[in-house]
């Protein structure tokens, strides 16, 4: 098949193409918005370090650096807030633990395994949080029928 091999899912009812290349990267198709967005963050490379960015550097960097460094985002002050407005503390559990936050308009661009990794880890957290009583709320992904 070449250096590339095409994946294509179908995710509740929608398709999701996917091209997958030998090294594991993967190229999804981006709406116009996204793409602009890219552009912009490319832009901003280009300012920053005077170039375009390498294969292996990243494009949302962090600003304060001198070399083009990953950004140190963190989600923890988004989990604190999910926390306080009652979501599922297993899906808290689960996007900590994966580092992503699973939708229904996301997952179709994520791996199988990706997706293993994450229902395995909202599994683990209802186990942990099952001890402590009921949850109060049933994360997206159960109430559409995914677990």
């Amino acid at each position: 098949m070449g250096s590339m091999a095409r994946s294509m899912r179908r995710r509740r009812g929608r398709e999701c193409k996917v091209t997958v290349a030998q090294d594991g990267s993967r190229t999804i198709p981006l709406n116009a918005e996204a793409r602009d967005a890219l552009q912009r963050q490319m832009a901003r490379f280009v300012e920053k370090f005077g170039r375009e960015p390498k294969p292996d550097e990243p494009i949302f960097f962090d600003e304060n650096a001198d070399t083009p460094q990953p950004s140190q985002v963190t989600l923890e002050p988004l989990y604190a807030l999910m926390n306080e407005q009652g979501f599922d503390p297993a899906l808290i559990h689960a996007s900590r633990m994966t580092d992503r936050i699973v939708t229904a308009e996301n997952e179709q661009y994520l791996t199988d395994a990706e997706l293993a990794e994450w229902d395995a880890a909202y599994k683990e957290g209802r186990r942990m949080h099952r001890k402590g009583g009921p949850c109060k709320c049933i994360s997206l992904r159960v109430k559409l029928g995914v677990l």
